[in-house]
């Protein structure tokens, strides 16, 4: 039992795997955030792009 409780004392996975998460967590938070802000700029451009093929 002593053996187990070291074991899974010293064990890093778990730990390393949600540092992983928070790191991609904190990527897709910029993302969205980045496209938030680009979005007005995105639609004009898709708005321009649609203007083009109606003449």
């Amino acid at each position: 039992m002593k053996n187990l409780i070291k074991k899974f004392w010293t064990d890093n996975q778990g730990a390393t795997a949600i540092e992983y998460a928070l790191i991609a967590g904190i990527v897709s938070v910029g993302i969205v955030a980045s496209l938030h802000e680009m979005a007005p700029l995105i639609n004009a451009q898709y708005e321009r792009v649609g203007e083009a093929f109606d003449q």
